[in-house]
């Protein structure tokens, strides 16, 4: 499967060798859009066999971008054996599985998918792009633990994430073939055979941000008196999910007819998808080959175009929240929240919505992130960023977490992203003020004189907690009154 990218780039090595430097053009998202919002149920759960039963012990969130988290268990039986599976979000994939006891690297004594027993034990011991799908796919792993290593860690690879983009190349027009250029046929079953290792007619590079590795696309055009072949060898893509890969291949022919073949799980009338490995890189990653009938597009010189599903897309922008003070003790106060939100694409894009789920509480945030309407230049232009601050009191003692969220969107599609805090007002320790009238400065908001309750300690005779001074004596002859 494609994953989302947040800045797309492409570098287009085309025959004979020039080179442009472009940009990935997303469109709009492929089946129903950008992945769903995650919810308090969704991220990796991990169980436990326990001996009886399997118990539930972690769920975890990944972002995107592959991280590695770490959780600690205890072996059963001088075992430990655990079941894996993300749920909520789209898509989510491993890279490496590993568990470490006594200081040992312990090799699993099997891997395998519980639905189908399917063995995914060598695409889980080292992080090197060949993944295993984890999206309501349970996984389960067991190791022998060393006799007295009770205690061992899990370092699980992963991420998650939605929906993406498909990716247009060339960015804008056709780009040309010549027919007998490049006289040759294949057999069309996905697996590029005959073109691996062959001059590509174009190369675009793909630096996908989401874990997927960056990589180059290579496409091989040949054709015989019947058909056209191409010939598409993808290395950013190195998962599969059935049923949402897909390419396509527009024809114009010099009569300036269009021409649309489509390719995927469900279809192949024009060709065929496969995953495996070419000689371009070491781990598994998507191919597919198309077989084009001259009968349809003419024996003619044409121009094409390829939209691939969908290693170019996701939120063309970021948003950033920041905040002047998490934390601030009761009776609380004003928190000061500021957002950055910062274009990635190189394509400018409008501020579509901002919002924040505590704005009804800030008087200043409708007036201050009035930004709807607002141009983001190109990346890496004087202004491709936004920024404002507004505030929000809180009174109250509690914890309050609140997210901004930001869309745009531009001539060829859209993104978003989001940002949270969370804010604290905490309990102050009990406090001793002294008792003398305010004149004197005693009040809390005179920055009266107080301490934390240590017995033996006091601001006069009485030592009694107070969340203020109690100025409740009048003292004109302040040394001569006990309260004084």
């Amino acid at each position: 499967m494609m994953a989302p990218i947040l800045m797309g780039v492409l570098i287009l090595a085309m025959m004979p060798q020039t080179v442009l430097a472009v940009s990935a053009i997303p469109e709009q998202p492929s089946s129903d859009g950008i992945g769903s919002p995650v919810s308090s149920e969704s991220g990796f759960s991990i169980s436990q066999w326990t001996g009886n039963t399997w118990e539930e012990v972690y769920q975890q969130q990944f972002q995107a971008q592959y991280s590695t988290e770490e959780f600690t268990f205890n072996a059963v039986d001088e075992e430990i054996s655990l079941r894996i599976m993300q749920k909520d979000m789209p898509f989510a994939d491993i890279d490496q599985v590993k568990l470490v006891a006594c200081g040992q690297d312990l090799i699993p004594e099997y891997a395998r998918y519980t639905a189908d027993s399917q063995n995914v034990l060598d695409d889980i011991l080292e992080i090197d792009y060949d993944v295993v799908l984890a999206h309501e796919q349970e996984m389960e792993i067991s190791w022998e633990v060393p006799d007295g290593c009770d205690n061992a860690t899990l370092f699980l690879t992963a991420n998650e994430y939605g929906h993406s983009y498909p990716l247009r190349f060339p960015i804008n027009e056709y780009v040309a073939y010549e027919m007998g250029s490049n006289s040759g046929s294949i057999v069309v079953d996905g697996s590029i055979n005959e073109t691996d290792g062959t001059t590509p007619l174009h190369s675009p590079f793909w630096q996908p941000a989401t874990g997927h590795p960056d990589g180059y696309t290579y496409i091989y055009v040949c054709d015989d008196s019947e058909n056209v072949y191409f010939s598409l060898d993808i290395t950013p893509d190195n998962t599969q999910e059935y049923g949402e890969d897909w390419a396509e291949i527009t024809i114009l022919t010099s009569e300036g007819t269009e021409h649309v073949f489509r390719i995927d799980d469900f279809d192949d009338s024009w060709g065929k998808t496969a995953f495996g490995r070419t000689s371009k890189v070491s781990y598994k990653h998507q191919t597919c080959e198309f077989s084009i009938p001259k009968a349809i597009i003419g024996t003619n010189n044409i121009d094409f175009k390829l939209r691939y599903y969908g290693t170019a897309g996701a939120p063309s922008v970021s948003l950033s929240k920041t905040v002047d003070n998490s934390s601030l003790p009761d009776p609380g106060g004003d928190f000061t929240f500021t957002l950055t939100i910062t274009n990635n694409t190189n394509y400018g894009c409008d501020i579509d919505n901002v919002v924040d789920t505590q704005s009804t509480d800030s008087t200043d945030f409708a007036t201050n992130c009035a930004l709807v309407g607002t141009y983001l230049q190109p990346a890496g232009m004087p202004v491709d960023t936004a920024t404002c601050s507004y505030t929000v009191s809180h009174t109250e003692v509690g914890s309050y977490p609140n997210t901004a969220t930001v869309n745009v969107s531009n001539f060829d599609g859209g993104g978003n992203d989001n940002d949270t805090i969370t804010v604290t007002v905490t309990a102050r320790e009990d406090l001793d003020y002294g008792d003398a009238m305010d004149s004197y400065g005693t009040l809390l908001a005179s920055n009266g004189a107080r301490h934390i309750i240590v017995q033996g300690h006091s601001l006069g005779p009485i030592i009694d907690a107070e969340p203020d001074a109690q100025p409740t004596v009048t003292c004109p002859q302040l040394l001569y009154h006990p309260q004084c």
